[in-house]
């Protein structure tokens, strides 16, 4: 089952956010 994420904050904190969420779990929807 897919996870899904939303990420609330912006620029670089977000960017950095989703990055590590991609790492952690390839197919989590963020």
């Amino acid at each position: 089952m897919k996870e899904k994420v939303l990420i609330v904050g912006g620029v670089a904190d977000g960017a950095s956010a989703a990055a590590r969420l991609r790492r952690l779990d390839e197919e989590a929807e963020i």
